[in-house]
This record gives C-alpha cells, sequence and structure tokens, in this order.
C-alpha cells in the first residue's frame, strides 16, 4: 500500500472542478450541459449531487474506502499530537498508531486495524500524514528539564525590563550594544550531511581524525549592527604553543587553560581585548559565574555595562546562538573534512588536526560572520530593536505546564451500560467507610438516579484521555541548595555589594582551612584528660587539664631552638616512632617516659 500506483483514469478531475460542477447544476444548470463544460460523467455528477443534498459531512473526497475517523476525530487527534510537541513530549509513529488503536476500541468506532498487535497499521499512519500536512515526522533535538523550565514569563520578563532601563538611562546605539558568548569547536566535528554508498551496505563510515576529538572553547562577540569583534581562542592544555595560532582570524587572541574551558582570568584577558567604552554588554549565565570585583572595577573604569541573560534561556534570548553558532559549526565540520582529505595526500603533514583548529576556523568563520546575522540574531531575541512582547504565551506553555500542576480537564465518557472504559477516578467505586449515614426520607416523586446516572457521559472520551500531558509532580524542599540566577545588571549597586559578600566569605573560609582564623564550626564538648605533669618539686601527680588547652599550639609554646626542642631533655635522643612524650607545662619542653630514660 506505500508504493501504490494509480491504474485506473477515472476520477482524473480535481475536487475543486468537482465543487464548480454541482454549485452550476444547483444554480439551474442542465446536468448534461455541465457535463460536457467540465468533462465529468452525467452519472457522477447525479451521484455527487445527491450526496451533497443528503450528507453534509463526508469523511471521503476521494475513491476508494473511507478513513477509519471522521475528520473531527481526525482533527482532535492531530491537534493533540501538535499540542504534546509543543510542550516537548511527541510522540512516536508507534505510539500514534497505538492510541489510535485504543481510541477506536474505547469509542466503538468500527475499524480495520490488527487486533493482535493492537495498534493501527503503517498504511493508515502514512493516510493519517497526507490528510493532515502540518504535522511531519522529525528528528528532535534534546532539551533539558532545566532549559524547558527556566524559560518562563517571570524570567523573561525581568530581564527585558533590565535592559530597558539600561538602554533608557544611557542612550545606548546598535553600534555600542554587544552580545558574547562561548561555544566548543573539536578536533573531531560532528558529521554534516549524507553520503553516498553502495545500496545494502549495513555500516557505512566517514574518515576522522581522532575517535574522539579534544574541544576548544571559542568566545565570540557581535554588535546590534553585525561587527564582529576577533574571537579568543581557549586550547586544553598547559602551556601555550605557537604552532596553535597559525593562519588564524585577524585580531585573535590565544590562550590554554587545563580543560580547555573559560574562567575568571580568561575573562578578563577577553575584556582587556574587548577595550570598548560607553558599550553595552551582555553576558551568558555561564560568564555571570565568572564575574568577580576586579571584573566589576574594570568595567566601571572603562565604562562596560553588563547585562546578564537568565539562565537556561540562550536559545531563546542570545543572538550568537540564534543565528550565528549553527551556520558556524556547520561550516566548520565542513572545512574539517576537506582539510583531512588533503592532509592524508600529504603524509608529511600528519593525519591530526590538532594545531590546525585556528586555520580552519578561520576559513569557516569568515564564510559566515556577516552583518545579517548579526542584526537578525538581535532582532529575533528582541534585544534590538526592544520588544519585549517578542515571546508569546506559547512559547511560555511548556514551562508553565512543567512547573504547576494543570487542573484537571473534564473527562468525557462514552455511553456505555458497563463501566468497563471509565477511567478509575470516575469509575462507580463500593464505598469502603463504616460510617453510617442517616436516612432521609424524600418528599420528591422523581425516580432516583442509578450509579452511572450520575457522572456526565457525552458522546466519546476525547483523546486528551489518552495521550495526557505529563504532570510534573511537586518537588520536596532541600536545605543548602544553591541559590537561583536570575538576570541582573551585573555592574549595578547591589550587584556590587553581592560580589563583596562572597569575596569575605571566600576570604574567611581560606584563612579558616590555612588555620589563622577559627571558622564557624560547632564547638566540640569541653572533656577532661589526665596527664602527668613535671613541676618544680619533681614530683609527678596526676592533675586535671582542660583538654583544648593541652592541646592549643599558639605562638608562646616555640621554642627559639629547634634542634634542642626535638630532643629529649633528660637522655637527649630525639626519639622513634609511635612512643609516648610528655611535656612540661613551664619550659615546654619534651622528654621520654621514665621507663625508656
Amino acid at each position: 500500500m506505500g508504493k501504490y500506483q494509480r491504474k485506473t483514469e477515472r476520477r482524473n478531475f480535481s475536487q475543486a472542478s468537482l465543487d464548480s460542477a454541482l454549485d452550476a447544476i444547483e444554480k439551474g444548470r442542465k446536468i448534461r450541459a455541465v457535463a460536457r463544460d467540465f468533462g465529468i460523467h452525467e452519472a457522477t455528477l447525479r451521484r455527487h449531487l445527491g450526496i451533497k443534498r443528503k450528507i453534509k459531512d463526508r469523511k471521503s473526497e476521494t475513491l476508494g474506502r473511507a478513513p477509519i475517523f471522521s475528520k473531527e476525530q481526525e482533527r482532535e487527534i492531530a491537534e493533540q499530537v501538535k499540542s504534546l510537541a509543543r510542550l516537548f513530549f511527541g510522540i512516536t509513529p508507534t505510539e500514534l498508531r497505538q492510541v489510535a488503536y485504543k481510541y477506536a476500541e474505547i469509542n466503538h468506532i468500527k475499524h480495520r486495524f490488527n487486533k493482535e498487535t493492537a495498534m493501527a497499521g503503517p498504511d493508515w499512519f502514512r493516510s493519517f500524514l497526507k490528510r493532515n500536512s502540518d504535522i511531519s515526522l522529525r528528528k528532535p533535538e534534546g532539551t533539558s528539564v532545566s532549559r524547558v523550565s527556566a524559560f518562563n514569563k517571570l524570567e523573561v520578563d525581568r530581564f527585558f525590563d533590565n535592559l530597558e532601563q539600561v538602554l533608557t538611562k544611557n542612550k545606548f546605539g546598535p553600534d555600542r550594544i554587544y552580545n558574547v558568548d562561548e561555544t566548543g569547536v573539536s578536533t573531531t566535528p560532528k558529521e554534516v550531511g549524507k553520503r553516498l554508498a553502495p545500496t545494502g551496505v549495513k555500516q557505512f563510515g566517514t574518515i576522522c581524525s581522532w575517535e574522539r576529538g579534544k574541544n576548544i572553547t571559542v568566545i565570540c562577540a557581535v554588535s546590534a549592527t553585525g561587527n564582529f569583534v576577533p574571537p579568543l581562542f581557549i586550547f586544553p592544555r598547559l602551556r601555550m604553543s605557537p604552532h596553535l595560532q597559525k593562519n588564524g582570524p585577524s585580531g585573535s587572541i590565544y590562550t590554554c587553560t587545563k580543560n580547555g574551558w573559560s574562567n575568571e582570568q580568561v575573562f578578563v584577558m577577553w575584556l582587556k581585548h574587548f577595550q570598548a567604552k560607553y558599550c553595552l554588554y551582555f553576558v551568558l549565565d555561564n560568564h555571570s559565574s565568572h564575574i568577580s570585583l576586579p571584573i566589576y572595577e574594570f568595567c566601571k573604569s572603562h565604562g562596560i555595562i553588563m547585562v546578564s541573560i537568565p539562565p537556561h534561556t540562550s536559545h531563546k534570548l542570545q543572538p550568537l546562538d540564534l543565528t550565528f553558532f549553527g551556520p558556524l559549526k556547520n561550516a566548520y565540520s565542513r572545512q574539517c573534512n576537506l582539510f583531512l582529505k588533503r592532509k592524508i595526500s600529504n603524509p608529511q603533514e600528519g593525519n591530526t588536526l590538532t594545531h590546525d583548529v585556528a586555520e580552519i576556523f578561520k576559513v569557516a568563520y569568515e564564510q559566515v560572520a556577516n552583518v545579517e546575522k548579526g542584526v537578525s540574531g538581535f532582532a529575533a531575541a528582541g534585544i534590538y530593536p526592544l520588544n519585549s512582547e517578542k515571546c508569546s504565551e506559547e512559547d511560555f506553555a511548556p514551562a508553565d505546564s512543567f512547573m504547576s500542576e494543570q487542573p484537571l480537564k473534564e473527562i468525557q465518557l462514552h455511553q456505555s451500560p458497563s463501566s468497563k472504559h471509565l477511567p478509575q477516578e470516575l469509575s462507580p467505586q463500593p464505598s469502603t467507610s463504616t460510617q453510617s449515614v442517616p436516612f432521609l426520607p424524600s418528599t420528591s416523586k422523581q425516580p432516583v438516579p442509578s450509579a452511572t446516572e450520575l457522572y456526565f457521559i457525552p458522546e466519546q472520551i476525547p483523546i486528551s484521555t489518552l495521550l495526557p500531558v505529563p504532570k510534573a509532580q511537586a518537588k520536596k524542599i532541600e536545605k543548602n541548595v544553591r541559590k537561583k540566577q536570575h538576570s541582573e545588571v551585573l555592574t549595578s549597586t547591589p550587584f556590587k555589594q553581592n560580589l563583596e559578600e562572597k569575596e569575605n566569605k571566600r576570604n574567611r573560609k581560606a584563612m579558616a582551612v590555612a588555620g589563622k582564623i577559627n571558622a564557624t564550626v560547632k564547638t566540640k564538648k569541653k572533656g577532661k584528660v589526665v596527664r602527668k605533669v613535671y613541676k618544680e618539686s619533681d614530683s609527678d601527680s596526676e592533675i586535671s587539664v582542660d583538654e583544648k588547652e593541652i592541646c592549643d599550639d599558639d605562638e608562646l609554646d616555640d621554642i627559639s631552638n629547634a634542634s634542642e626542642y626535638d630532643q629529649c631533655i633528660i637522655c637527649g635522643d630525639t626519639g622513634t616512632k609511635n612512643e609516648m612524650w610528655y611535656r612540661c607545662t613551664i619550659c615546654g619542653y619534651w622528654a621520654h617516659s621514665v621507663q625508656r630514660c
């Protein structure tokens, strides 16, 4: 059925031609004259004219069997499928076929589906896609739960409020508005596009430089007028090599870190490379964690105002992510394949791309970095021109459905004497209560309704009961959870106060680890120990000493002569490991036990 070829010449006219002919007949023209003018058989016109007069809603407008479901039922299924896809819960063809079978069974619709597999056939699925051209089979992109739930109206409105406040106060033009973000490029990029291969081959591969490549971080920036700042490369190594900078983009700078990631020092390096005055600079959420007091002071001294985008919203609010990084990585992947083919033909150059990343990136960067992509990225994000209504309620629907529990909708039930298809929460349940209910005599003569009549039972069960939207469970309140980040003006005074508090906390913690101050820890219960102490009378007696005083070792206890301090004051020996020593509470010198000396 999937490769069926039409074998008849019947109905070689279009549906529009048939409708025009039927309209002409209804206006008073003769059927035979209309048949000659439109080229449609007279009997066909009479049959369709009778169908149009008797049936207003036809299941099928073509030859062959009519579809299993009516137009309204298929439209309901299609709308639910599209709704689930918008909420990041798209279904597979197998799931749709299973739901179609259940939908026909529970609503007692006559069908020809396979009862052994309990699903609709592949022919029905292909016909369903043809009848609903606004649905197609696509490969989804994995989206984290944090990214779905973080893009909500509250966070987006806060970002645009900060943005409008800064733009209104400083009167920035588009040439002073920049967006900066980092991305990763690999020595073995992801394969782009399909390749030609012999039919029937199960395994088909392509040449790459490494099985698992190394990732290099690249920091890019662009203005609202499409002006690109030369990128910064971060290589995963301990020492920088001049070979890594060979034939790179003009004006680029290079550095290296242990893992190849950006950090505070690298960010300061990029700011010095930027060296722009009186410009607005947008910072992605991972960069906002790199902001410290030195960076804050540097930005204030150079007139740079930074506004952070809400975390996990770069796929909607980041201009570089919207229009630049996708084409850049595709172009970089193609250039890697071409460059590797040229290197293989010349064995003296080697087969790896470790020292050629900058050269390959330059070709892809010059192909993609243009004014059009920069301007369209800011317009698509609603940053410039400023458009806080760029994100609609439909964009916030996934976060709303995931973060809050949806209200229970009325579940429609099919009219049936039995309740085997009723949902569990609406099915008549026997009472388990042992509490007695007083019987009140009724004065009305109306008959008492039965148990099944107490439930509202419309014509059919909707598809939403078989394809429900998953509901997020309420999370437990956890202690010591990392504080949630929001959009902030990173160069404002309140944010500076937060930085100072973090810096002071970090310093106190470092000093506590070094033993310089007593950190805020729970004090242990003081205990009493019995130890021998030498006195001036040379008579040893057992006294009670505070444990804290014994364990304390401050500068007052230090002895000027370290060599004498390490020796026993009685025998002069340094002693061995794991043996008992005694310390004098007056002079602070140590000695072996009496038995050893």
